[in-house]
């Protein structure tokens, strides 16, 4: 979606598959991917703020 240049589709899709991956860290319990999906999450999130 960002390649394409679809404007504000490719952050929403960004933001379902971090809360998708969330999801399987928590039924996983990997917090691993738990702290990655949050830390994207707040990157995309002061990025978006940002601009």
């Amino acid at each position: 979606m960002t390649v394409l240049n679809i404007v504000p589709w490719n952050v929403l899709t960004f933001v379902i598959g971090i809360a998708l991956w969330f999801l399987v860290g928590v039924m996983w319990k990997d917090r691993a991917i738990i702290v990655v999906h949050v830390g994207a999450f707040v990157a995309l999130g002061a990025g978006y703020l940002n601009s």
